[in-house]
């Protein structure tokens, strides 16, 4: 395996969602690469800070609220773009 695919395959390591070939050249590859075993060992660490960190419930109605922004700000770019032509067309 290449450094650039062990990069992209750590977190899928670290969760343990590689295939038992994957997760084999995975760590063939980290016992002959320095670079990449100090990424895994960065990335392991960032692992167990967030699975650390404490949890808080969302205050009620957070998701309905956030899904209507969310909603509200493409409504907002469609009728932009209708506009921006428009005064493209002007022009």
């Amino acid at each position: 395996m290449r450094c650039a695919k062990i990069k992209r395959s750590i977190s899928s390591y670290i969760d343990g969602e590689l295939s038992k070939n994957e997760r084999n050249l995975f760590e063939t590859h980290i016992r002959d690469c320095e670079a990449c075993g100090k990424e895994l060992e960065a990335m392991r660490a960032v692992h167990t800070l967030f699975a650390q960190t404490e949890q808080f419930k969302a205050p009620y109605g957070f998701a309905t609220r956030v899904m209507a922004n969310l909603a509200g700000q493409r409504s907002k770019k469609r009728l932009f773009i209708p506009l921006f032509a428009k005064f493209g067309e002007a022009l």
